[in-house]
């Protein structure tokens, strides 16, 4: 197995170690130690140097060049097309022998088919989720929503919305946290972050939707705005996230198998388990369910009726935005602006 460490910013390469006895051309993949966790999901640039690292002079130093992608895919692997040159030991000269190029390590097929299926996790986050955010854990999801997406009417959000609402509020950012069922099944209207539909789209806006603006102005009075966005929160700290992040067209809870559930329960657990308090806003039975995963004492859970028609009596007059609010002031920390207007 082999095993590598990031050298200090200004170094020009990253070393790398390899089994005792290595010969021939790269390995399948760099098996990277919890030094380089910080650039998971981070692409190195073409002419990074990385080095192995020699621990004797019996054989060669190997350099590598990157000359296309080389990807951190986790804190565990890295992979991408390198070539590399055999520099010779000290006192027998300075001579480099160019061995054969662009070995392409299997990791890099891997992440390229879930990508193309479900999009792309921001480095932050797969690092705050951890092993339910690695290539291993999200290939039976993106096969499951690949094979959807063959299908007609396809799989919404496309995969460059499936992750919106991590890439919308990084993990740092968050103050709260608003979790749904999964997306609308509308194409105009799915787009990642959960209840929110793009802020160019005239009405009529999504039942639920209406409701939440209803409640807004029942809650705290806060004016209704002429578009659906709820971009205004989720740049405000409040991640909108759904338990299930994909959904067939025109069939509500249609990917319920797909296995999202591992994933999402592992981003509320990492929010959870940070000291700063947040207000975790659950909406439908669905959310409820996942109130198990949060420190009641620590942060403030805010379970409520699902705002769709169905259940609006129980959602309506729940006064969710001003508990939340409550709650987080009597934690020490600051009141949430609800205002979407602007």
């Amino acid at each position: 197995m082999t095993t590598a460490r990031l050298y200090p910013a200004a170094a020009p390469y990253l070393p790398v170690s390899k089994p005792a006895g290595w010969r021939g051309p790269l390995p399948l993949d760099f098996v990277l130690s919890a030094d380089v966790v910080s650039l998971v999901g981070d692409t190195l640039p073409t002419g990074t140097r990385l080095r192995h690292e020699q621990t004797d002079w019996e054989t060669p130093a190997d350099i590598y060049i990157v000359t296309q992608v080389f990807r951190v895919i986790d804190g565990d692997h890295a992979g991408g097309l390198v070539e590399f040159y055999v520099v010779n030991p000290p006192g027998q000269g300075a001579a480099y022998d160019w061995l054969p190029a662009e070995v392409r390590p299997v990791g890099l097929d891997l992440i390229t088919k879930i990508e193309a299926a479900i999009g792309t996790i921001p480095a932050d986050w797969v690092t705050a989720i951890g092993p339910a955010a690695s290539p291993e854990r999200l290939a039976p999801i993106a096969k499951y929503v690949a094979s959807r997406r063959q299908q007609t009417p396809g799989v919404l959000p496309e995969p460059e919305g499936v992750f919106a609402a991590l890439a919308t509020t990084p993990f740092d950012a968050v103050r709260a946290v608003i979790l749904g069922q999964d997306p609308y099944p509308t194409r105009a209207h799915a787009m990642g972050l959960a209840f929110s539909v793009p802020r160019d789209l005239p009405p009529p806006f999504p039942p639920s939707l209406r409701n939440i603006h209803a409640e807004l102005l029942i809650d705290g009075g806060w004016a209704v705005p002429g578009h659906g966005s709820l971009e205004a929160w989720a740049r405000r700290g409040v991640l909108l996230l759904n338990t299930t992040l994909t959904v067939q067209e025109g069939a509500p809870g249609s990917h319920r198998a797909a296995g999202w559930q591992v994933l999402t329960d592992a981003i509320i657990t990492a929010v959870a388990a940070r000291e700063q308090p947040a207000a975790f806003l659950l909406w439908g039975e669905h959310a409820k369910a996942k109130a198990g995963l949060i420190d009641p004492e620590r942060h403030v859970i805010v379970p409520s009726s699902h705002p769709s028609p169905l259940s609006q009596k129980g959602f309506l007059g729940s006064r969710p935005f001003s508990r939340a609010n409550e709650g987080l002031v009597q934690r020490a920390s600051s009141a949430i602006d609800w205002s979407l207007e602007g």
